[in-house]
């Protein structure tokens, strides 16, 4: 990423990321110059005065990408006005911000974003359309939560997301009517539309990308009000969560398929191993991310254990148990 303050406009190229700062007030004759550039150029920054500056100042539509980075806090986005952005016609913000009342039509442009010293990362397979019809089914799904404080709300939401989705892997493909079926070889769409939070809304399955999205929209908002978000790299995707002034990792894909499970790759029983967990409990893969919002000497030494999370059962099989194919078998309804 290169500050603004040293770029020369003669040298940039395409896919360069430009971090925006205070100098753009007083030389904003070099932002239109690379606007105009033909370059495939994308700007970012942590200050919203500064994309209302832009809007207000530039006479015709903007098209190169102008995205918010993720500054880390649990607050109320409402100061993200549609009239502020309107001529950015790839305005985003980051997805952790959507539940915070930022305003918009029909969708907004969203992403996972990195701190200022990186370039932004976005979860492979993800829509970086986020539709309001997705808002208003987030909201219907947090209507069945209750305000647990900090501790509750993180073992409701997982214990929500252990008890309505199935978890799909890449190995499971949808045929004709039929639910979903193992097969000898991957399915890349339905990968692909699996991990989407859409699909995940309205099919109630998902990978482990849709999940991970779906556990830090439930509970980073403001009715639950816990700071979570993404962590990926190009294996996986879960959650980190600061907790007690603590950071911790979360893992709801994992609780799914590492507990009591049926057939159909859905949870027969809540499983709190992956909940809230630490150095002491990642796998490998838990230590390699792609976006930098934290750094893995920052995770808690030790997991948190409630070994009995009262009041809630899961629901037992509501999809169709998924069938092995092999080579002489047909597929049955």
């Amino acid at each position: 990423m290169i500050k603004y303050s040293d770029i020369d406009v003669s040298r940039i190229c395409d896919s360069d990321y430009i971090l925006l700062d205070d100098s753009i007030y007083d030389s904003f004759d070099k932002f239109i110059k690379i606007c105009h550039s033909n370059r495939l150029v994308s700007f970012m920054t942590s200050d919203f005065e500064i994309i209302r500056f832009i809007n207000n100042t530039i006479h015709d539509h903007i098209y190169n990408p102008i995205s918010l980075i993720d500054d880390g806090e649990i607050k109320d986005r409402s100061y993200i006005k549609r009239e502020d952005y309107y001529k950015l016609d790839r305005f985003g913000i980051p997805l952790s911000y959507v539940m915070w009342n930022p305003e918009f039509d029909s969708y907004l442009y969203t992403h996972i974003a990195s701190k200022n010293d990186g370039e932004p990362c976005d979860l492979p397979y993800v829509d970086r359309v986020f539709w309001k019809d997705y808002l208003r089914k987030i909201r219907d799904d947090l209507d069945k939560l209750e305000d647990l404080g900090e501790l509750g709300n993180i073992y409701e939401v997982s214990n929500y997301i252990q008890d309505i989705i199935q978890y799909v892997g890449d190995n499971i493909v949808r045929i004709g009517d039929y639910d979903y079926v193992l097969s000898d070889s991957t399915s890349h769409k339905v990968v692909i539309d699996a991990s989407k939070i859409g699909t995940l809304l309205d099919d109630r399955y998902g990978t482990c990308t849709g999940i991970s999205v779906y556990t830090m929209l439930l509970l980073n908002n403001p009715k639950l009000k816990v700071n979570c978000r993404v962590l990926y790299n190009n294996s996986h995707a879960w959650n980190f969560i600061y907790y007690g002034g603590s950071l911790y990792l979360s893992d709801n894909a994992l609780n799914i398929i590492s507990g009591d499970i049926g057939d159909n790759l859905m949870s027969k029983s809540f499983n709190s191993k992956y909940v809230l967990f630490g150095q002491d409990r990642e796998f490998p893969i838990h230590r390699v991310f792609d976006n930098n919002l934290v750094s893995s000497e920052d995770i808690n030494d030790y997991s948190i254990d409630v070994p009995i999370y009262h009041g809630y059962s899961l629901r037992k099989g509501h999809f169709k148990v998924l069938k092995t194919k092999h080579k002489e078998d047909r597929y049955d309804s």
